[in-house]
């Protein structure tokens, strides 16, 4: 009896193959997600850095933080005498007087500077709100951005600050 010359692979290898690709995307997607909101909020922390230096500033200067309205961009422009880089797509800028300033980036995390003082003089200069509802998948979001995974209550979001490991400055 002649043998058929294999030269194709049979089903089994190839559901073999399909299935172990399966399990590497399972393991790298979630990594992968963290990593690109590690890279949004490091960009974000950076274009507000000047803002926040620039409002403070203002502050010393005129004793409170400017009301501003309006198109908020065109506005910082010419009251505080700086360039803000154009909003990228997908983000929103957002400026509350008294409060803070930041972007809200995809997926609904904000990423801010804040003017919140609470006990003993402790300011929380840059922190990361991410959901109404605290889940492990906010949590690890939270731990790659801010380096920790102590998160907090802030009135109607929980976050993390980038500048206090212990959670001294949580609720």
């Amino acid at each position: 009896m002649k043998f058929l010359n294999k030269k194709a692979f049979t089903l089994i290898e190839l559901l073999v193959v399909v299935l172990i690709i399966g399990i590497l995307a399972a393991i790298a997607l979630p990594q992968y997600r963290l990593v690109i909101e590690k890279a949004r909020a490091a960009d974000a922390i950076s274009r507000l850095g000047p803002i926040y230096s620039a409002l403070e500033r203002y502050r010393l200067a005129y004793g409170s933080y400017p009301d501003i309205s309006g198109d908020k961009v065109a506005g910082f422009n010419k009251i505080l005498d700086i360039e803000i880089p154009p909003v990228p797509e997908g983000w929103n800028f957002n400026y509350v007087k008294n409060a803070y300033v930041g972007y809200i980036l995809p997926g609904d995390i904000y990423i801010i500077f804040e003017w919140r003082y609470l006990g003993q003089g402790k300011k929380v200069d840059a922190c990361v709100m991410v959901a109404a509802n605290k889940t492990d998948a906010k949590v690890k979001i939270c731990q790659a951005i801010c380096g920790h995974s102590n998160m907090y209550y802030y009135g109607d979001a929980y976050g993390c600050a980038i500048n206090d490991p212990d959670n001294k400055l949580g609720n």
